[in-house]
């Protein structure tokens, strides 16, 4: 019987740095890198609420691009029937999760939340 090979999880340059921000802001951040199959890298959770993203770095090639989905993200991308947004910044995923609650009627976010998204 032919072993598989064990899948090499490769995280972006920023993951390790958005997690830990996230998580500072007082956030529940479960990392899913190790999943594979182009699954979202991260799920956020906040007041009862859990979203999904795919951290992606700045491609040093390109200012201020984000480097672009592989061919299995790209297909789990369009095979998620739910929510999912790709993100360079921690900034980002407050700016996507301050909107999803917005539009759940969930009107407040952690003061470490509001001053990132403040400060920058």
């Amino acid at each position: 019987m032919a072993r598989r090979r064990p899948q090499i999880c490769k995280v972006d340059s920023n993951h390790a740095a958005i997690v830990n921000e996230l998580r500072g802001c007082r956030f529940s951040v479960k990392s899913l890198a190790k999943v594979a199959g182009g699954m979202a890298d991260i799920c956020v959770g906040y007041a009862g609420v859990n979203l999904l993203f795919e951290i992606k770095a700045l491609d040093d090639t390109k200012a201020k691009k984000a480097k672009k989905l592989t061919s299995e993200e790209v297909k789990w991308h369009e095979n998620w029937q739910g929510q999912v947004a790709t993100v360079t910044s921690s900034r980002q995923v407050i700016e996507v999760m301050e909107k999803e609650l917005n539009r759940l009627g969930i009107r407040h976010l952690t003061p470490e939340a509001l001053g990132l998204l403040v400060l920058g």
